[in-house]
């Protein structure tokens, strides 16, 4: 009797190391199927980051107007979260409000209402970048939407694009006329 489990079993190893391996497999894969959602056009990050140009990294991501509403902004106001980092130099001397311009591909231009400050360090600057949002740029049919900061780190202009457009921009029917510039 033992010598036919001998025989056997070289026989059943192989076989039964090649089942463990497809459960392990099969176990893994996923049942789920891609959204019909997925081929429509992505929805946009709403962070954005520059390349640290002059020494200095600007990042921004777009607040929706709920989180607008919530810092006790109006409607026809839009803001971006705003971080610069450097490892030389001093950050404080920039004056956000007059360097900052919010754009869209329609033409249309704001210059920022106003900067809250969330870290003012010399290196490390954070806050609360905050523009008026017009009824052009909303119901533009504009393709993007960017932030320019001009002068900032001995560099003439820098840009962080959206494109699409975050949600504050896409049709939101909220705005006044109010804050048309």
């Amino acid at each position: 009797m033992r010598s036919s489990r001998r025989t056997i079993w070289p026989f059943y190893a192989p076989l039964s190391f090649l089942l463990l391996v497809g459960v392990a497999v099969w176990g893994c894969g996923s049942s789920e199927r891609p959204s019909p959602v997925a081929t429509e056009t992505p929805t946009p990050s709403l962070t954005q980051a520059d390349e640290g140009q002059g020494g200095v990294v600007f990042q921004a991501t777009a607040l929706t107007s709920s989180q607008m509403a919530e810092r006790g902004h109006p409607p026809d106001h839009v803001g971006f979260l705003v971080q610069l980092d450097t490892h030389s130099g001093s950050l404080l001397s920039y004056d956000l409000t007059a360097q900052a311009a919010l754009r869209d591909g329609g033409g249309h231009e704001a210059q920022a209402l106003g900067w809250e400050p969330q870290s003012e360090d010399s290196h490390h600057r954070s806050g609360l970048l905050y523009f008026p949002l017009s009824q052009a740029m909303v119901t533009s049919e504009a393709l993007y939407m960017e932030i320019s900061l001009r002068d900032l780190g001995g560099v003439p202009e820098r840009v962080l694009r959206w494109e699409p457009p975050p949600p504050p921009f896409q049709g939101s029917s909220s705005v006044s006329s109010a804050g048309e510039r």
